[in-house]
């Protein structure tokens, strides 16, 4: 079985990835941390279980990158689901934020 921190660990992971793709994809170095986030456990997961992240509008992925781009910092709401995301038993809604390579809040490089 999985739960609380398991699933909130992989919920977190999906959506850290998510964006580290889209960094990567865009040609932007840096960093990629996660703000706040709420985690909802809505089914009890019983067996082997995937966390995937839902891609937010490509209008809020372009106004990320441009603004990370501009200002070295930027910030994105995202979701994830543990299982269908019809149905999903768990949710997270959380605020991740990026630091372009080079910048003092980054974490070094």
């Amino acid at each position: 079985t999985a739960f609380g921190g398991s699933l909130g660990a992989a919920l977190v992971l999906a959506g850290w990835g998510y964006l580290w793709y889209v960094l990567e994809r865009s040609g932007v170095e840096g960093w990629v941390v996660v703000q706040e986030s709420t985690t909802s456990s809505l089914q009890p997961v019983t067996r082997d279980f995937e966390a995937s992240c839902a891609a937010p509008a490509a209008s809020q992925v372009e106004l990320f990158v441009k603004t990370l781009r501009r200002w070295g910092r930027a910030r994105i709401t995202l979701e994830a689901v543990v299982g269908d995301p019809a149905a999903p038993a768990a949710r997270l809604r959380g605020t991740y934020v990026g630091f372009a390579r080079g910048t003092t809040s980054g974490g070094g490089g």
